[in-house]
C-alpha cells in the first residue's frame, strides 16, 4: 500500500477509533526537571494486517502478539 491520501485517511480513522494515547512520568535525577515524559501509542487489532498498514504509513512502531490473548496483535509506538 502507498502512503496516498486514502492511506492517511485510513490510518487516521483506526487511530481515531481504536487507538489508546498514555504517557509514563518517570523520575530521572539526572534531568533539568527531574522528570522524563513517554509518550505511547498503542493499537489492538485482531487482524495484524491493519497493524502492518497504519505502521507503514507512519514509518515506525513495533507489532507483537498481545502477551496472555495470542490471537490479538499489538502496534506500539513509543
Amino acid at each position: 500500500m502507498t502512503d496516498s491520501c486514502f492511506d492517511r485517511g485510513y490510518v487516521s480513522g483506526i487511530i481515531d477509533a481504536e487507538a489508546s494515547f498514555s504517557v509514563s512520568v518517570k523520575i530521572q535525577n539526572d534531568l533539568r526537571c527531574k522528570i522524563r515524559l513517554g509518550p505511547v501509542l498503542s493499537i489492538t487489532q485482531r487482524n495484524e494486517e491493519v497493524l502492518y498498514i497504519v505502521k507503514e504509513v507512519l514509518g515506525c512502531g513495533r507489532i507483537f502478539a498481545k502477551p496472555a490473548q495470542k490471537h490479538l496483535w499489538i502496534l506500539v509506538i513509543d
